[in-house]
C-alpha cells in the first residue's frame, strides 16, 4: 500500500545555520544533510472486501551526509579498525536561526 514520507533537506538553510554532531564530534565542513523517515500504510480487512481501517507500521530511516575530505578523514580515524562502514553513531542536527 502507500507510504508516508517525512524528508529533511539542508538546501533550504545556509550552512552557517546548521550544526552537526556525529558520534560526539562536531562536523564543521558539511556540504549537504538529508534524511528521510518512511512508514508503510496497510489496509486492515475484516470479513468484507472493503478495508475497515488503515494501520501504520514498518518504519524505515535513511539519509545522506556530504562533507569535505578533511572531515571524512577525521571520522575514519575515530572508527574501529579505521573502517567507516562499521561505524554506528547518533547524529544530532540543529538547524535554523538561533
Amino acid at each position: 500500500m502507500a507510504e508516508i514520507t517525512q524528508v529533511f533537506d539542508s538546501k533550504e538553510y545556509a550552512f552557517s545555520d546548521i550544526n552537526l554532531m556525529l558520534g560526539g564530534v562536531a562536523i564543521a565542513n558539511i556540504t549537504s544533510v538529508e534524511y528521510k523517515e518512511t512508514a508503510k500504510k496497510t489496509a486492515i480487512y475484516g470479513k468484507s472486501v472493503y478495508p475497515v481501517a488503515i494501520q501504520r507500521g514498518q518504519r524505515s530511516y535513511s539519509g545522506t551526509l556530504k562533507m569535505l575530505q578533511s572531515e571524512y578523514e577525521t571520522l575514519v580515524r575515530l572508527c574501529p579498525n579505521h573502517d567507516i562502514l562499521s561505524i554506528q553513531v547518533d547524529a544530532v542536527i540543529v538547524y535554523g536561526n538561533p
